[in-house]
């Protein structure tokens, strides 16, 4: 029997299943479903979440595009008046973010 038959007869044979097998019938596909996706992952590599394509600025970026020194910038961020990101002692900020910021603050003091 090869796996496309047998998967053509799991629905009728889930139907026959008792009430209290479902549960184990449930783990089991799912059992199969993460080694199905740990192949292709393996085959093809995972996609970068969407988030991770965004470029992550550090203090000197951030000082530059705003014109400010960095010890300002830490303050700004210390204060939460600026959003940051903290990885470890990294200091990070998605351009995005920053430039939404800028906007809202455009004509009023920082």
């Amino acid at each position: 029997m090869n796996l496309y038959s047998l998967l053509d007869q799991l629905p009728k044979a889930i139907a026959q299943c008792s009430d209290d097998s479902l549960g184990a019938v449930m783990a089991q596909l799912a059992a199969c479903q993460s080694a199905v996706a740990a192949r292709l992952i393996t085959q093809y590599g995972t996609p970068p979440p969407p988030e991770a394509a965004a470029p992550l600025l550090n203090v000197n970026q951030i000082a530059e595009r705003l014109h400010l020194v960095k010890s300002r910038v830490y303050e700004l961020i210390r204060q939460g008046k600026l959003p940051a990101v903290r990885i470890g002692k990294h200091v990070r900020m998605e351009a995005g973010c920053l430039e939404q910021w800028i906007a809202g603050h455009r004509g009023r003091g920082a």
